[in-house]
């Protein structure tokens, strides 16, 4: 059988396949000329390489990028192929303040990539946003010298999220005119989304309305590094406020109807800062994907054992923190230490010393016990690059 005596299916199928060995911007470079080489082939050939391709839309801040953006737009018949966008908020998204292009420190959009993004709502079957601003972050600081400057500030960073949100929500308005309510965004997936909740944000309508449609949550955390007293970064207020409050303001108007969550954060974070997730549910959930999510607790294996609708589970760089010391101020303050073993002092006196008696063969035991569904289990070290 000669490969165009297949289905339309079986060879949709086939091109489709042509872009899973994608990277973080939805297919490789060598996969889009294979696409656009497979285009010119034949007629049978042409139509499902040309869904493929189009599939997912790419948004830079430059103005080439957002001239071919507008061009997109302007082809009714390839913006109607559009299932998902990727829209970068710097030029360089493994930037950092100590190993960047120090010319990129100053860097600011263009308006016109700000109100490319506003024309969202013409890409008629738009179903996945995917936002991904720079890893360096820090919070707004005004009058303060000794603050860490960044390129993309707490309040640069809420401007684009408040104009993103917007723009799904006019999509999702647009769905809803056209009768087609069920063609809505579902899908959303933030890198580097600095730990900081605004309330501008989440108790805007758009937020809301956006919130409500989701199916699907995929979220990096990025956290403000201290340069000149790393041990420090721990101690910022940030730290200990963000993870209540998104668990509160995303999380739990989520908790319904989401069917995959992923969560990673660029440092540890579960335990130390804590993130006591007990009165969270998902019911419906099918993926769950944690990122350097720490361990120490039996309720937190019993939080995840009682998703029984999960069939798939990562747990990228997650430990078990069997031993760790902390000081007493931040013992008392934010450490959950009713379930730990009291190992003494240490430090000359300093930190209080605690472990635990959690072990993995306690963990995979309950979890093949508890999750009936669950067919996909990734324990260890997975492509972090596809989300953060």
């Amino acid at each position: 059988m000669l490969l165009l005596d297949l289905p339309l299916e079986t060879l949709s199928a086939i091109i489709y396949n042509l872009g899973n060995g994608k990277n973080d911007n939805g297919v490789t470079v060598r996969v889009v000329q294979t696409l656009r080489d497979v285009r010119l082939v034949c007629k049978a050939l042409s139509a499902p390489a040309t869904r493929r391709l189009f599939a997912t839309a790419h948004l830079l801040p430059g103005i080439e990028s957002v001239q071919k953006w507008e061009s997109l737009l302007a082809d009714t018949k390839l913006s109607a192929l559009v299932r998902g966008v990727i829209i970068d908020t710097f030029p360089d998204k493994n930037w950092t303040s100590e190993n960047g292009d120090p010319d990129l420190g100053e860097f600011e959009a263009p308006e016109e990539w700000e109100e490319a993004i506003g024309r969202l709502p013409e890409l008629p079957g738009l179903e996945g946003v995917h936002l991904r601003f720079s890893q360096d972050c820090a919070v707004d600081q005004p009058g303060r010298w000794w603050g860490k400057e960044v390129p993309e500030t707490t309040a640069r960073r809420q401007e684009i999220l408040e104009l993103v949100f917007k723009a799904m929500a006019d999509a999702n308005a647009n769905a809803v005119a056209a009768g087609e309510g069920s063609r809505r965004v579902r899908s959303l997936t933030i890198q580097h989304l600095q730990n900081v909740v605004q309330d501008e944000l989440v108790e805007s309508e758009d937020f809301k309305s956006v919130l409500a449609g989701l199916e699907e949550l995929h979220v990096s955390v990025c956290t403000e590094y201290d340069d000149a007293a790393p041990e420090c970064s721990l101690e910022k207020a940030e730290v200990r406020t963000f993870w209540p409050r998104f668990t509160q303001k995303w999380l739990q108007p989520l908790a319904p109807r989401l069917r995959a969550l992923s969560i990673y954060g660029d440092t540890l974070w579960g335990v130390i800062p804590t993130w006591d997730s007990r009165a969270l549910h998902f019911p419906k959930l099918k993926s769950l994907a944690l990122g350097n999510y720490t361990l120490a607790y039996d309720w937190q294996v019993d939080w995840l054992a009682k998703h029984e609708t999960l069939q798939s589970l990562s747990l990228d760089d997650c430990p078990i923190a069997h031993y760790f010391r902390v000081d007493d101020a931040y013992a008392k303050r934010d450490l959950e230490t009713n379930d730990l073993i009291d190992l003494g002092r240490g430090g000359g006196g300093r930190v209080q010393k605690w472990g635990n008696s959690l072990r993995w063969d306690f963990v995979f035991s309950r979890l093949q016990s508890s999750l009936p569904a669950l067919v996909d289990f990734r324990p260890g070290h997975g492509a972090w690059e596809e989300v953060r």
